[in-house]
């Protein structure tokens, strides 16, 4: 299935959101996200709000771990972006795109008015956005560029600005 930008998010695959207590600990949070090979979960009090809602993603996981902090004493309420970026169900798939890109994120939670019902990644989209081959891209006849000459950069520092809402 191959989709455009101009497609809605309801008919894109998000994944059903699973979400953690604020206070399960990142080791708890870091073995769903193997189990279900997800890249984030939603962490939710136990009423299911969606106004208190935060998100910790494997990045957020990783960046602990090389810390030094220990997953099993950090909560999830700990490490979580507090302000969930969102897109609606309704919205087109290149809002979604844009959304990413404006806030610096993979992860975009899906709503349907104040309900939570669903995560979409950049994965997500990458899997099923039709994108036009540009000019730029090598022809048949043409040969492959070469490989970047340092295959593994130095990490650039992380840039965690806060994350806002966003409702389309």
């Amino acid at each position: 299935m191959k989709l455009d930008l101009t497609s809605t998010v309801r008919g894109a695959p998000w994944t059903e959101p699973v979400s953690v207590a604020p206070t399960a600990t990142v080791r708890h949070v870091a073995r769903i996200l193997a189990r279900y090979h997800l890249g984030a979960v939603v962490v939710r009090p136990d009423d299911d709000a969606a106004i208190d809602a935060g998100i910790v993603t494997e990045r957020d996981i990783v960046r602990l771990v090389a810390a030094g902090d220990d997953p099993d004493r950090v909560r999830a309420h700990d490490v979580m972006a507090v302000d969930l970026v969102t897109v609606d169900v309704g919205a087109s798939l290149g809002l979604a795109v844009h959304t990413m890109v404006a806030h610096g994120v993979r992860h975009l939670a899906v709503v349907d008015g104040d309900e939570i019902v669903g995560v979409l990644s950049a994965r997500d989209l990458l899997a099923v956005v039709d994108v036009p081959p540009s000019e730029s891209e090598p022809g048949p006849d043409e040969p492959e560029p070469e490989p970047h000459p340092h295959p593994h950069p130095e990490p650039r520092p992380a840039a965690r600005s806060p994350r806002r809402a966003l409702r389309s």
